[in-house]
């Protein structure tokens, strides 16, 4: 029948199913501001997805794929719900599956929610990691320049600041192949571990506008203590930077930042063209043991200005670069940046990004950007448009010639460093005879302390010692040096704190009855502390009857340690916690404590011929990848003999565990670590334990079962031990003991 004689009716039917489809294809182009080009151009970006081929799977991918599975209901779950929530999934990666992951949506942006490929964040199991984390953002890249901010952030990152991960992967969910995603990381203190740094307050800005003005409007994102709401860090340098006058602003800034971190980033903002308030997000994080502010990364979008003129500075950074250090800093960073990073090498590491995704990118059909039309209104700044490679290859060379402008017409910004007025270097000597210390005693880093021989130094109530330069306690075996309480109220405590500090020496030294040192924001745990500095030496020192105070002695950030013959004795909590220090000690005697004995973080440490005797808890507790070998030693009566967590390391010989009630303990949960914990062995006895050795969700298949003896009194390989601890026979060692209680 000619479709001219064709009924009105009958053309109706025959024609709905086209209409249908025009009106679904025009509802799904219609675009948040209406206008006829807009809608033109998104339904052509629709018809031409929807009928496209599927794009040819490259045989070279090099990118690693993340397989997500999640249930019908648990999919519908995740998509359909008003909020973000997290529903349960199952990933798979690099042949390993991990069971209890969960998923949810991310972002806010059309991009992020409507489209195909959706943005996702993806929480392991606790104790279950990928390439050291557990939280990962999977986001859909909406740049033209794929690449961007991936560059911008290893430049970061090879200048020495902390940043989050960004790099790229790709991501199936169930099955479905959603392309290459940008993968990155929240920020957290997951970042400070794998620094080697102590899990300290991060935080980030709930608003650009008003966080400067109080504290309350920041978001900590990890805390040195999480059951405490206080923020004295925070509110200190929000203090200096609204209320402090220059002298006070600069002081702060020298002694309480690492302004060298901050320069770096101000210049990489200069020069790759970032803006603070927008293209560049950082949180500011604060180590409480060295006491100052540094910068973490975790946005930078980069390539996209000329003019420098046009940059804005947030509040911080504006203060900053009217210090005329900063500003010298500052200088030198960005000429180091125009040295190493001359246009020719950012083209090259350009080009071998495109070289690297090309594979993947090419087999990606949802694999869309915005930005490639001019920004009209709102709607096309919001409009995702297909890619391929020569749109890639053409916004890098957008993006270097934008770079090239910039760097022509961006200044060297080179200073003098400011001449600085050293104090001229003096010693002060303390003793010999009685010194009262009525309050706390801050000496400068040009200060060389010396305390003679028979010094008594008399603290008033809760005085402290804090040394920023060298000190040097020269006391004898016949005069030695003490430190004591004035009267019957406890003191303070001691800090030698900072690198100035490096090559101090303590020698028969007594002190008791402290609690622990204040100065400005820092912590100190302990009644004695050694923060970040190095080759120091301990000899022959006595210290007990501490109180309130989470350590007796605290040491952090330190290299080549070396201590002998120390007594540690009465021990409100911990007898000695060493953090991320390197060193020997020799002659460690630790008795009553009421935690642990050796509390270990992140340490490199050989123990020698020690005895350490009635902990409350672990007498030797090491975790957080720790690296420790005992030799020589008792461990009696104690809560645990020997605990490894974390991945942490204990070799042990020629060792006694005597009356443990759990001789060895391995603890295999690692929330933030990789690997197994281990108690390796070469002549270790393990006698009169309840539990020899006691395990928590141990895989026996995959570690090591610590192997030890119990009969040790007849053993010749403690012969050495039991020579050092006068025993003619080992059938003295409970009396002894008990004389030692």
């Amino acid at each position: 029948m000619a479709l001219w004689r064709m009924r009105t009716s009958t053309g109706m039917m025959a024609a709905l199913p086209a209409l249908l489809i025009g009106l679904w294809y025009s509802q799904s182009a219609q675009p948040r501001e209406w206008d006829g080009q807009l809608m033109h151009i998104r339904l052509h970006d629709i018809l031409h997805q929807q009928f496209q081929p599927q794009r040819a799977i490259a045989s070279a991918q090099s990118l690693p794929t993340f397989a997500l599975e999640l249930k019908g209901e648990r999919l519908s779950e995740m998509l359909n719900a008003r909020k973000q929530p997290y529903v349960q999934g199952k990933l798979s990666w690099g042949g390993s599956l991990y069971k209890k992951t969960e998923v949810r949506l991310r972002g806010k942006k059309d991009w992020h929610l409507y489209d195909t490929k959706k943005s996702l964040r993806i929480k392991l199991d606790s104790g279950r990691l990928i390439e050291g984390q557990r939280h990962f953002n999977f986001n859909n890249p909406n740049e033209a320049l794929l690449f961007g901010e991936k560059l911008a952030m290893d430049l970061a990152r090879e200048q020495g600041l902390m940043t989050t991960p960004a790099d790229f992967a790709r991501l199936s969910l169930n099955g479905m192949d959603l392309g290459v995603y940008t993968v990155g990381a929240p920020v957290s203190e997951t970042l400070l571990r794998r620094a080697r740094r102590i899990p300290a307050n991060i935080y980030a800005r709930n608003s650009n506008d008003k966080a400067w003005d109080e504290a309350g409007r920041w978001k900590r994102e990890a805390a040195y203590h999480s059951t405490s709401n206080a923020r004295p860090d925070l509110t200190r340098l929000l203090q200096a930077l609204n209320h402090g006058s220059d002298a006070e602003f600069s002081r702060f800034a020298d002694q309480e930042t690492r302004l060298d971190t901050f320069a770096i980033l101000d210049a990489l903002r200069l020069y790759l063209g970032g803006r603070f308030d927008k293209e560049i997000q950082y949180a500011l994080t604060f180590d409480p043991y060295t006491g100052k502010w540094e910068p973490i990364v975790y946005g930078f979008e980069a390539f996209r200005e000329t003019a420098v003129q046009s940059m804005s500075e947030d509040r911080l950074f504006a203060r900053l670069a009217t210090l005329p250090t900063y500003r010298a800093l500052r200088g030198q960073a960005l000429e180091r940046l125009h040295n190493t990073y001359p246009l020719e090498v950012l083209r090259t590491r350009g080009e071998a990004e495109i070289a690297r995704l090309s594979p993947d990118l090419q087999a990606d059909r949802y694999w869309k950007a915005n930005k490639q039309l001019p920004a009209l209104n709102s709607a096309y700044r919001q409009l995702m448009r297909p890619m391929a490679l020569p749109q890639l290859q053409q916004a890098w060379a957008v993006g270097l010639e934008t770079q090239a402008r910039r760097l022509a017409s961006l200044p060297r910004l080179v200073e003098p460093v400011p001449a600085k007025i050293s104090p001229t270097p003096e010693t002060v000597i303390l003793g010999p005879g009685t010194v009262d210390i009525p309050t706390t005693q801050v000496y400068a880093a040009h200060q060389t302390v010396v305390v003679r021989p028979g010094t008594t130094l008399q603290m008033g109530p809760g005085a402290g010692l804090i040394f920023q330069g060298p000190t040097r306690w020269d006391g004898s075996d016949v005069a030695p040096i003490r430190v004591v309480p004035a009267g019957s109220e406890r003191w303070g405590g001691i800090a030698l704190h900072g690198p100035n500090t490096a090559g101090s020496v303590l020698r028969h030294v007594q002190v008791n009855g402290g609690t622990a040192p204040q100065w400005r924001a820092n912590v100190y745990p302990g009644m004695v502390n050694i923060h970040q500095t190095q080759n120091i030496t301990l000899s022959h020192l006595d210290l007990r009857n501490n109180h309130g105070s989470d350590d007796l002695v605290h040491t952090v950030y330190v290299s080549g340690l070396k201590a002998e013959q120390i007594t540690i004795a009465d021990a409100f909590m911990d007898a000695w916690d060493l953090e991320f220090t390197q060193g020997h000690i020799n002659g460690l005697t630790i008795q009553h404590t009421g935690d642990d004995g050796l509390d270990l973080m992140g340490v490199d440490l050989q123990v020698r011929n020690s005895r350490i005797l009635f902990c409350r808890n672990n007498a030797i507790s090491a975790g957080e990848e720790s690296q420790l070998r005992v030799v020589r030693s008792l461990i009696a009566e104690a809560g645990s003999g020997t605990l490894a967590k974390n991945a942490a390391t204990v070799d042990m010989a020629q060792t006694l565990i005597y009356r443990a009630k759990i001789g060895l303990e391995l603890n295999q949960e690692a929330p933030y670590y990789s690997g197994l914990s281990r108690i390796t062995s070469n002549g270790l006895f393990v006698t009169d334990s309840k539990h020899p050795v006691k395990s928590k969700d141990m895989p026996w298949a995959q570690g090591e079962v610590p192997s030890y003896q119990t009969a040790f009194s007849s053993a010749p390989v403690l012969k050495g031990l039991r020579q050092m601890l006068a025993l003619s026979d080992w059938q003295q060692l409970p009396a002894w003991l008990e004389g030692q209680r």
